[in-house]
């Protein structure tokens, strides 16, 4: 396991550090792997990383909270401009059951629509998805007890056109 939200096998572990290592190789090295073209932008930056991350062992989560993280922190310019959904991970089947699309391309868009309606970050929206499939709470940091604010509700309400009184 590598993180509270995504998954490798350990018997695996030594085939995924390899070929992580070679995808570092083939760039020069790790930060030129996710800096890659000083004219991206952020957006197209982590989508470029996020598909030449699909590598062995390594999942959407994994792939997706690694680069979110190192946006975050400031260590390279990265910022979702998708969810990259797909496949059978917990994200994607909770934005196929909230949003009611199954289409990958469909779902990014609408789920991108619902993160500007809300005023969130993709991210946000990412970790609410998790959460809402789960289950259970997965804070990545924040307080147990911290809560949307009105603004957020309204605008998740409007966008999935649920009327003020559920």
């Amino acid at each position: 396991r590598s993180g509270p939200r995504g998954t490798w096998s350990p018997s695996s572990g030594a085939r995924t550090a390899a070929a992580y290592g070679s995808w570092a190789r083939r760039a020069g090295s790790q930060a030129a792997a996710y800096t890659g073209e000083s004219s991206w932008t952020p957006e197209r930056r982590f989508d470029r990383v996020y598909e030449r991350l699909s590598l062995h062992g390594i999942d959407r989560a994994v792939r997706f909270d690694l680069l979110v993280t190192l946006g975050a922190s400031g260590l390279f310019e990265l910022r979702a401009g998708s969810l990259h959904l797909g496949g059978s991970d917990v994200v994607t089947a909770a934005a196929k059951r909230i949003l009611g699309i199954g289409d990958p391309l469909l779902l990014d868009r609408r789920a991108f629509e619902l993160a500007n309606a809300c005023g969130v970050s993709l991210q946000s929206l990412d970790l609410g998805f998790f959460n809402w499939e789960a289950g259970e709470r997965f804070t990545a940091g924040l307080a147990t007890d911290t809560e949307a604010d009105d603004r957020i509700r309204a605008g998740a309400r409007a966008a999935l056109g649920l009327d003020g009184d559920q």
